[in-house]
């Protein structure tokens, strides 16, 4: 079905969220899938999760041009968005940069 749809829209890559299982990439040039899991230990609210990664892909994506990366932060932004209420709080750069310091 992704594979299809991403042809179907002649889109280079497709982003599929996955709630609890994370989500997966598919690169349409390469035929290849990429899974990435899900972060998140607490869950308060999952409104806005799926918008807070695909917004932290894009702009990582822009300037790595690395799938695999910006799919990481962008899991990694979804799990820091279900952990508030709304749009209580923003996701800035250095809770970003702290959680992958403490992964790598």
């Amino acid at each position: 079905l992704v594979k299809n749809f991403c042809k179907q829209i002649k889109s280079n890559f497709i982003i599929v969220t996955q709630g609890n299982e994370g989500c997966l990439l598919y690169d349409r040039k390469k035929n290849f899938f990429q899974k990435c899991p899900a972060f998140a230990t607490i869950i308060s609210d999952k409104v806005g999760a799926g918008d807070s990664l695909l917004a932290i892909f894009s702009i990582i994506f822009f300037y790595t041009r690395s799938k695999k990366i910006s799919l990481m932060s962008g899991s990694l932004s979804a799990s820091m968005s279900l952990r508030k209420f709304g749009n209580d709080k923003e996701i800035n750069l250095n809770s970003l940069i702290k959680i992958f310091s403490h992964i790598f």
